[in-house]
């Protein structure tokens, strides 16, 4: 696959580890994170002393970019009035490693961990974050024979000498919600990930989880885990890693 196609920042068995619950998502003020700044992200300031879980009290933070809800439309019907992005509207897009979000349906992947109602995550929310390296981890990952064909051949296609997938599953709220990335930093050999819910103006009356699949351009450091800052609504950005198998809150 050539690396230049990748596009700059601008735009069922179920796995039963639960990394840790927060009650009440209490909230740092995030003070420290503005547009694009240093958040405190690095191993020993976020994360324990191995790097690879965040802190209880750097779980959820307040957004650090400005938020301006939109005003409803006047007319109800009138959609593309709303902003359904306001809530990355102002995060930053620089500096980031390539990324290219993938069309991969949750179906086609296996061990997708967040189902509704398993008794080990009585959560209010839950977020996942998997990483795929290598081939061998593209083969046990994968459901091959159910992508169709362009798909199939795009992930084929994936050079893992010079890129990573990683997979983000979050919950639970409705389908019409989708996760949208804005940036991925490097900070060493860890890929930071820094996206936002969509918040459109009508949304089904269902419960589902928003799933995402990226591939990432590995850093020039090497590899060892991928970071996530997800901004979830006005008031709060979760924080998880890919070494932490399901993080379950309850809020």
């Amino acid at each position: 696959m050539d690396r230049r196609r990748f596009l700059a920042a601008s735009g069922p068995s179920v796995a039963v580890a639960v990394a840790g619950c927060l009650r009440g998502g209490r909230l740092s003020d995030g003070s420290d994170d503005e547009n694009g700044a240093d958040d405190g992200s690095g191993p020993g300031t976020e994360a324990d002393d191995d790097g690879t879980s965040v802190e209880e009290d750097r779980r959820v933070t307040k957004p650090p970019q400005k938020i301006e809800p939109p005003e409803p439309p006047d007319d109800p019907e009138a959609f593309d009035e709303w902003n359904d992005g306001y809530l990355g509207e102002h995060m930053a897009t620089e500096p980031s490693l390539a990324f290219d979000p993938l069309s991969v349906r949750v179906g086609w992947v296996r061990d997708t961990g967040l189902e509704l109602g398993a008794t080990e995550r009585r959560a209010d929310e839950a977020y996942e974050a998997r990483v795929v390296a290598d081939e061998d981890d593209y083969e046990e990952t994968f459901y091959r024979d159910r992508m169709d064909g362009s798909l199939r051949s795009r992930l084929d296609g994936v050079d893992f000498d010079e890129s990573v997938l990683v997979i983000v599953e979050s919950g639970f709220g409705s389908s019409s919600v989708d996760h949208r990335w804005v940036r991925v930093e490097a900070d060493g050999a860890v890929v930071h990930l820094h996206g936002y819910d969509t918040a459109p103006y009508e949304r089904n009356s269902d419960i589902d989880s928003r799933f995402s699949v990226l591939e990432i351009e590995r850093p020039s450091e090497g590899f060892d885990l991928a970071r996530v800052s997800l901004t979830v609504d006005d008031e709060r950005r979760v924080r998880f890693n890919s070494t932490e198998g399901i993080v379950a809150l309850e809020v």
